[in-house]
């Protein structure tokens, strides 16, 4: 099936950047000394390579198959991705922060070019692979933060009280 031009472009795009990250994660992969941390990346490496393949297959012109992503539980699993006591390795510092910020950033760039796809199969696989990514942003975070590597300001009750009291009585006063 022939795709629409803007399909094909993202696309384009995305391989080029899963060429540069692909290289970068398998470095990471080499230098990472945490055994939880590494079978992280690991997890996100076999996650991207399925992500170029689906996608050079989307773009084959004699594919009319509907296609999607490999469930990420399936990926999890085979590397035995588990909740083991990570090491905490001032080493691994840099690459934990480096690798959640590009989670997050291959999350949004793929959410946000699934919404201008206009191939409903091609729309789908973006807002699937956006999904994933968000898991690993997720599964990073709470390593960074186990780490005591990240820092998440919390606000007071009272400072939440005064969002929802100022906006209750914005809306709730028509009703």
């Amino acid at each position: 099936m022939l795709l629409p031009s803007i399909d094909v472009g993202l696309m384009n795009e995305h391989l080029a950047a899963h060429k540069g990250i692909l290289h970068k994660l398998k470095k990471y992969y080499a230098e990472v000394g945490d055994p939880y941390l590494k079978q992280m990346i690991y997890a996100q490496i076999i996650i991207m390579e399925s992500h170029v393949v689906i996608m050079l297959n989307l773009l084959e012109p004699n594919n009319n198959q509907w296609l999607q992503v490999v469930p990420l539980q399936e990926v999890l699993q085979q590397v035995n991705v588990s909740q083991i006591n990570p090491k905490k390795m001032e080493s691994d510092k840099l690459i934990a922060l480096e690798v959640h910020s590009t989670s997050k950033f291959l999350a949004n760039d793929n959410f946000l070019s699934g919404l201008m796809m206009k191939n409903d199969n091609v729309k789908q696989v973006h807002f699937d692979m956006a999904y994933q990514q968000a898991s690993f942003e997720k599964m990073y975070g709470d390593y960074l933060e186990k780490m005591g590597w990240s820092l998440i300001p919390k606000v007071t009750v009272e400072e939440q009280l005064k969002v929802i009291n100022h906006y209750k009585g914005m809306f709730y006063k028509w009703s």
